[in-house]
């Protein structure tokens, strides 16, 4: 069976090296988005070091002085000489389309990425002393990498940046509840917060059973039924069966250990299936999986956000 060749464009690679020498404004459009490693050609990697050495030291760049400095590491001939260089910029009629030249470079690399993780998880896959949870966090973990790698350096003009923020001024003041985020439902707390913003890391701390849990779940359930806004919970400690008892306790503002002993009056009973109504529509989703590392919960939410609109995510508890 004849190996496939990997993904590569050395016209691209070639296009690229060519650009970056010919014009200095070339270089800065490039730098962060292409790296060695973007490279599949060894010989076009040592060109791509030798520019950026030159231009860090903000040296001209050209034929020349590419030479020059491959010669003094004694990377030149490997690199097919100054012959090759000459070639190199030759086939290069003008800088101006060094970006899709660098897209293509990058796409290629990309593939031979995958390519290679491909291969590892399924030598991890047949490996019999390799666990099902490890191979699954293994692999997950290394299609995360691959894609994280794909930066995104642009600017943003501010005007953009600042219309932005306006309309989410402005939807404060359509808000009867002057909300900028999300709100937690507790009043107070909310006028010092403006309500839970995006991005935000919020740690609810206290000592062992002070209502800890019950505070968050207050507010979870303040987010799902008066905002119809999407909760995931990750409850790492007490069971989902458990903790939708506690929801249920807490809306219908009865005893949880009278609902478990079904010790309650008629209008209690009523109360509680009001409550149990209420609850079965509520936009919460709870996982319970004891155990759970960072990237399975992110993986978790990542799926779970493809079909609903998720607004706030909880943990319980941060120590485990």
């Amino acid at each position: 069976m004849v190996d496939k060749v990997q993904p590569q464009d050395l016209d691209a690679e070639q296009s690229v090296l060519g650009s970056m020498m010919m014009s200095k404004d070339a270089i800065a459009l490039v730098i962060g988005k292409l790296k060695e490693d973007h490279y599949y050609r060894e010989a076009h990697a040592l060109i791509f070091r030798a520019i950026l050495e030159l231009y860090q030291k903000n040296e001209p760049v050209d034929l020349v002085t590419v030479s020059n400095t491959m010669k003094k590491s004694n990377t030149l001939e490997k690199a097919g000489g100054q012959l090759y260089l000459a070639d190199i910029i030759d086939t290069v009629p003008t800088s101006a389309n060094i970006l899709s030249y660098a897209d293509i470079v990058v796409e290629k690399y990309m593939l031979r990425k995958l390519i290679d993780t491909g291969s590892d998880i399924i030598k991890e896959a047949f490996d019999p002393t390799q666990e099902v949870g490890q191979v699954v966090e293994s692999a997950q973990s290394s299609i995360m990498n691959i894609a994280n790698a794909q930066v995104t350096d642009e600017f943003v003009k501010l005007d953009e940046v600042v219309k932005t923020v306006f309309d989410e001024i402005q939807s404060v003041y359509d808000n009867d509840e002057k909300i900028l985020g999300v709100p937690s439902g507790f009043t107070d707390l909310d006028k010092m917060t403006s309500g839970f913003q995006r991005g935000d890391l919020i740690i609810l701390a206290a000592r062992p059973s002070m209502g800890k849990t019950t505070l968050a779940m207050n507010m979870a359930m303040n987010v799902a039924l008066k905002k119809n806004e999407g909760v995931a919970v990750f409850s790492l400690e007490m069971p989902k069966e458990q903790l939708a008892l506690r929801l249920l306790s807490s809306e219908s503002k009865l005893d949880s250990k009278r609902i478990r002993t079904a010790n309650l009056h008629e209008h209690e009973y009523k109360n509680m299936m009001t409550a149990l109504g209420n609850l079965s529509e509520a936009p919460i989703y709870i996982d319970d999986t004891p155990g759970i590392s960072p990237l399975e919960m992110r993986a978790k939410v990542r799926r779970l956000q493809a079909k609903a609109d998720i607004k706030l995510i909880l943990i319980d508890y941060l120590q485990l």
